[in-house]
């Protein structure tokens, strides 16, 4: 009889089905349980849930639950289907039979996809039905927990089955999927720790975004969520919508992509392979490698940070000991695991000498700067915006976008850069307790440059002296320079209120709240809710008044004591607390400003005044009144008389309480 091969095998398939119904029966209940059934009892129940509910649930199941399980039961799905290529019998049998390597790949990966996609179908039917008869259906919701958990166990069980066949066994698989899930996060993690005493201004909290879709169970959590649309005239819940469909897409067709890169690889996977820890010939010298660099950076820099880094011996050169030392262990570990025997030492003293100088060559290449990063100043032709945080004495933080204040951004930076040699000895050389008006200053830079990217300094630790606002190129003269910078000073007070623009979308008032003590026998704090008008009245005024330097001045560096700062401060700051409310653009969800209210800001306090909302009962009241206020009332523990009565002010009493006073 003429013997003939497929490209896809029915029974295979049927068998893979029954062999490995545990697992996806398994992986039903769970899901069986956690929604149709535990969604039916409710809505039998006597407080059945409302719709919002419903969507609400099966949002928290996508969003919370669907990445975890996906990961999850991705890789266990396949374990079980490629199982048979971790055993030489079970791969020699399988590959003589008359099916191609391509129908076997197909029916096996097929075989996986129908473990999650059936139940998913059935679930979503399942569910659609209670919700009908619960008078609560969302085909919305519903078809988003269909296509988005899907979405990230295609993806999952791809990339597991691209793992799977990079190993011949089959506890190394889980090791490797698992590791590489994580492994540009950590590796970025690790080697920002490595550069940062080498690279001036490095901060690890950079725009990491390739970092965050390499590690996609997290990218998964931060990127995809249900987000409540409230209605802008009563607040109440209008509709629910679901964010970072795009980011389920991209991963989606990541497994496509993952699930034809697997093919590829078993077309060319020696069936001798089974039982090795790595199946592929290059990717040995890879695994060798990277094992030892892993280990470098993570466990030697570990190893650093518990023995020597509090103690007398800390250092870089320590630390780079430490990192080579492990680097050496990892790389022989790895050999024993590839070789399979211990007596691999001097097969290893090579690659750990490669991996001794890899580290060292980029120690010495970060100390060297060799590209620039240290010294780098974007021009003000590239700079769409920058946001600046400067703290000495004194805290402030802004988004400037003017070219005045983008100009005292670049000449702040570029003293910082110039003078970053001598910024270390000055420490060691500067008294700071000696009351001449020394401190230190952190400044970060965030520069949004035109073309899209996001280039991020972070220096800590500059010495700024009060003696040196003389000089106007000093970096204490230019940091204050800057904080006194018109845009700078309105944005750091109004934040989002300094402009009647946000990330170029409108900014739309609607209302606020300006919160008082009833000057009457009963002083209890209470709240005045604001219109839209009265806001935008307010936040006209907050603006003069910013533009003309009447909010609190920030001050790099600060001669005052602290009670010297605290009773002046007193003086001038008031407890009232006014907040706006604002939309941005279309988006009917609501931020809101807190701003701080000083005796200097006439032009809020008259605007206050004019629209009614300040009067004979409703009055401003600074810290240090406030604090009298209460020393005077409570003495010995006991409450005194009431310490203040406005004109009329027992009309706002009931009668009895009135008759009382």
């Amino acid at each position: 009889m003429q013997s003939k091969t497929s490209f896809f095998n029915l029974t295979l398939l049927h068998k893979n089905v029954i062999r490995f119904s545990p697992l996806w029966i398994v992986y039903s209940a769970a899901w069986f349980v956690a929604m149709p059934l535990l969604l039916g009892m409710q809505l039998s129940g006597d407080w059945p849930p409302e719709l919002n509910g419903v969507i609400q649930m099966l949002g928290t199941f996508l969003t919370y639950v669907g990445p975890v399980v996906a990961c999850v039961y991705g890789v266990a799905v396949a374990m079980a289907v490629f199982s048979y290529l971790y055993s030489a019998r079970s791969v020699s049998l399988m590959h003589s039979l008359p099916i191609r390597r391509s129908g076997l790949f197909l029916t096996n990966y097929i075989s996986g996809l129908l473990f999650f996609v059936v139940p998913n179908l059935i679930l979503f039917g399942i569910t659609a039905c209670v919700t009908l008869v619960g008078n609560v259906f969302c085909p919305g919701m519903l078809l988003a927990w269909l296509l988005g958990v899907t979405a990230m166990e295609l993806f999952f069980y791809s990339f597991a089955v691209f793992c799977a066949m990079f190993t011949g066994n089959l506890l190394a698989l889980p090791v490797f999927y698992g590791v590489l899930n994580v492994l540009a996060f950590v590796l970025w993690w690790s080697f920002s720790i490595f550069v940062e005493p080498f690279l001036y201004g490095f901060s690890m909290a950079g725009d990491i975004k390739l970092i965050e879709w390499l590690t996609p169970i997290a990218k998964l959590y931060d990127s995809v969520s249900v987000v409540w649309n409230y209605d802008a005239v009563d607040y109440s819940l209008s509709t629910a919508s679901l964010v970072g469909v795009p980011v389920l897409i991209v991963y989606a067709v990541a497994g496509v992509v993952f699930a034809i890169l697997a093919y590829a690889a078993y077309r060319c996977r020696r069936s001798e392979s089974a039982g090795d820890i790595v199946s592929v010939g290059w990717a040995k010298v890879l695994f060798r490698y990277g094992v030892a660099l892993t280990a470098a950076l993570t466990i030697g820099q570990g190893l650093y940070g518990l023995v020597f880094l509090n103690s007398h011996l800390s250092g870089v050169p320590i630390r780079l000991v430490c990192m080579i030392v492990v680097g050496a262990v990892g790389f022989l570990v790895a050999q024993m695991l590839l070789q399979k025997s211990f007596r691999v030492v001097k097969k290893s003293l090579r690659g750990s000498a490669i991996c001794a100088a890899v580290i060292l060559l980029v120690a010495l290449g970060a100390q060297l700067d060799v590209t620039g990063f240290g010294g780098r100043v974007p021009q003000t032709a590239q700079i769409d915006s920058v946001y600046v945080t400067i703290s000495g004495d004194g805290y402030s933080d802004a988004t400037v976008k003017g070219e005045e204040a983008v100009e005292k951004v670049r000449a702040l930076h570029q003293c910082i850069v110039d003078h970053r040699h001598t910024v270390r000895k000055e420490l060691q050389d500067v008294d700071y307790s000696d009351g001449s008006g020394n401190t230190n200053m952190y400044v970060n830079l965030s520069y949004r440059l035109k073309n899209g990217t996001v280039l991020q300094r972070s220096y800590a630790m500059l010495p700024v002296h009060e003696a040196d606002l003389e000089d106007a190129s000093s970096l204490t003269a230019l940091a204050q320079a800057l904080v006194d910078d018109e845009e700078y000073r309105t944005r750091n007070a109004l934040g989002p209120l300094a402009s009647e623009e946000m990330d170029g979308e409108t900014v739309t008032l609607t209302g606020g709240s300006f919160t008082y003590f009833n000057a009457g026998i009963v002083d209890v704090e209470q709240e005045r809710v604001l219109t839209s008008s009265e806001a935008e009245a307010i936040v006209a005024a907050l603006r003069e008044d910013a533009a003309a330097g009447r909010t609190e001045r920030v001050l790099v560096v600060d001669r005052r004591t602290p009670e010297e700062r605290d009773a002046q401060d007193g003086e001038k700051r008031y407890v009232n607390n006014l907040k706006i409310d604002y939309r941005v653009g279309s988006s009917v969800n609501t931020g809101t400003a807190y701003i701080d209210l000083y005796a200097d800001m006439t032009a809020t306090i008259q605007a206050l005044k004019d629209s009614g909302i300040l009067n004979e009962y409703v009055v401003l009241r600074t810290r240090a009144e406030h604090d009298a206020l209460y020393e005077s009332r409570y003495q010995d523990g006991k409450a005194t008389v009431a310490v203040y009565e406005a004109p009329g002010a027992e009309d706002l009493l009931p009668e009895s309480a009135a008759e009382s006073a």
